[in-house]
C-alpha cells in the first residue's frame, strides 16, 4: 500500500479523519494513503482503519488487497459487520462466490449481511456445481457427499462416500483416508439422531 508522507505529529485518529474526508470527496487514492498512514502510525483502531482501507481498495479495483484488509479487520474485531461485507464484496468481485459466502457466514447477525448472503447463495451454488462438475471419479463423489453432509442429508452422503471409496485408485492414499473420515462423520451423525 501507498506509504504516507512522514508526519510524526499526526496520530492514527487524525489519519482516519483525513481519510474519511477524502472518501467523502471521492478521492479514494488519498483516502487509501491516509488510512495506510493511520495503520503505519499505530495506536489507533486498526480494525476500523483496515475496513476503511478495504473500502478504498475495492473502489480502486484492487480486490485482492481489499479482501486481505477485510480479513485482517475481522480477525482484529470479529463483531465488526462492515469488515465482513467488504471482504465478501471483494471475494465476489474476484469471482470467488463460494469463498465470499463462507466469509460472510462468519458475520454476526446483521440485516445487510443477511441480504448479501441471499444474493450470494445462488452464485455460490452455481460455482460449486461447476467446480464439482469438473471433477472425476472418486473426487467428484466425495465432493457430492460433502454437499449432502452440509445439508444434513447424512444417509445420502454416506452412500456417496461409499461410492467414492469404491472408485479410489489408492485405497491407502490421502483421498481414501479423507473419504473414510467423512463416512465415519456421517455414521456418527446418524447414530446421534437415533
Amino acid at each position: 500500500p501507498e506509504e504516507p508522507h512522514a508526519e510524526p505529529e499526526v496520530d492514527a485518529e487524525e489519519w482516519r479523519a483525513r481519510g474519511n474526508e477524502a472518501v467523502k470527496a471521492g478521492d479514494f487514492e488519498e483516502a487509501l494513503r491516509c488510512y495506510s498512514g493511520g495503520i503505519a502510525q499505530g495506536g489507533g483502531d486498526e480494525a476500523l482503519l483496515r475496513s476503511n482501507r478495504a473500502h478504498c481498495f475495492g473502489k480502486l479495483g484492487r480486490q485482492r488487497e481489499a479482501a486481505d484488509d477485510a480479513a485482517r479487520c475481522v480477525e482484529l474485531k470479529p463483531s465488526f459487520f462492515k469488515g465482513y461485507l467488504r471482504g465478501a464484496a471483494a471475494l465476489r468481485a474476484l469471482g470467488q462466490p463460494e469463498e465470499a459466502l463462507a466469509f460472510l457466514r462468519r458475520c454476526p447477525a446483521h440485516a445487510e449481511a443477511g441480504a448479501l448472503a441471499v444474493e450470494l447463495k445462488p452464485e455460490a451454488e452455481a460455482a460449486q456445481k461447476k467446480r464439482i462438475g469438473a471433477l472425476n471419479g472418486a473426487e467428484r463423489m466425495k465432493e457430492e457427499g460433502n454437499v449432502l453432509f452440509k445439508k444434513g442429508q447424512f444417509e445420502a452422503a454416506l452412500q456417496k462416500y461409499s461410492s467414492a471409496l469404491d472408485l479410489v485408485d489408492d485405497p491407502e492414499g490421502p483421498l481414501a483416508l479423507a473419504v473414510r473420515n467423512n463416512r465415519a462423520a456421517c455414521a456418527h451423525q446418524i447414530s446421534d439422531r437415533g
